[in-house]
């Protein structure tokens, strides 16, 4: 929290607000708050004084969705007009102070959805190939690609013009994608035919997670950390399932680059003054 809180600000003096979702209700890991935590108050507070503002919110839980689906709830008309910066972070996660930057000066130069970390699809006589297989260590992943799948620890920019307006039915995301919100969002992009790029060529490549206490977590060579639960669901084929029942529901046309497979002709192997505003 702390070292978003302390970002370095965009030099055009664009306005930037970290906005933090809580829940009263426990959902999977998440034990829920019964109201909000001291610490979170006196953050709030020093914030005025700062370039960003921190706002705290008690809101439904939804899981990972809250990072972005309440944000987009709180834009007024005149702010979605102006097409504002999307940013979504965790936050048990430690993040240099030229992120935000590096996220914003990304999405102007290439204009696509911008993530640190993902993955690319591979696409195999017209099937998406299974989850574990896709493409996680190239060169080619910091370039604009249709199938490029950004996952969000490390941190995601959007445009609010890049999302389907249907990306909001929290109801139907807990329904197809369940836990996996980064292929719910992709999804939705990809229904705007908006590719996406990476910052780093390998997933090997992250910021620090750290524990409740604040302290670093130790990456695990050829295992996981007991508490990744996203992990864990993958390891299962759970990204495979998710991301077929998302094909099967999508009712929308979709179409690729050119030289592209048309996403609407994949099928998954069985098995501002624009406002950044980061949640």
């Amino acid at each position: 929290m702390d070292s978003l809180l302390r970002q370095s600000l965009p030099p055009d003096a664009r306005p930037v607000s970290l906005h933090l979702f809580l829940s009263h209700d426990p959902y999977l890991l998440d034990l829920g708050f019964t109201a909000l935590p001291r610490f979170l108050q006196d953050r709030q507070r020093q914030s005025r004084q700062r370039g960003i503002q921190l706002h705290c919110h008690f809101v439904e839980n939804t899981g990972s969705y809250r990072k972005l689906l309440p944000l987009i709830g709180l834009l007024d008309d005149r702010t979605q007009a102006l097409d504002p910066y999307l940013i979504t972070a965790d936050d048990d996660t430690l993040y240099p102070r030229n992120w935000l930057r590096r996220l914003l000066n990304a999405q102007d130069r290439l204009n696509c959805v911008v993530g640190f970390r993902g993955r690319r699809m591979v696409v195999e006589e017209g099937r998406i190939a299974p989850y574990h297989r896709w493409i996680k260590h190239d060169p080619s992943l910091t370039e604009p690609h249709p199938l490029t799948v950004p996952t969000g620890k490390d941190g995601i920019c959007y445009r609010l013009s890049q999302l389907h307006r249907d990306v909001l039915n929290w109801r139907q995301a807990l329904q197809l994608a369940g836990h996996a919100d980064d292929l719910w969002f992709k999804h939705h992009t990809l229904l705007l035919g908006v590719p996406s790029a990476l910052l780093n060529a390998s997933l090997s490549l992250e910021f620090p997670e750290l524990t409740a206490a604040g302290r670093r977590i130790r990456p695990h060579r050829n295992s996981q950390a007991p508490h990744s639960l996203f992990l864990t669901i993958n390891k299962r084929g759970g990204n495979d399932a998710v991301l077929a029942r998302l094909m099967d529901a999508s009712i929308y046309p979709l179409s690729g680059e050119q030289g592209q497979p048309s996403a609407s002709s994949l099928k998954p192997a069985s098995a501002g003054s624009r406002r950044p505003a980061v949640g």
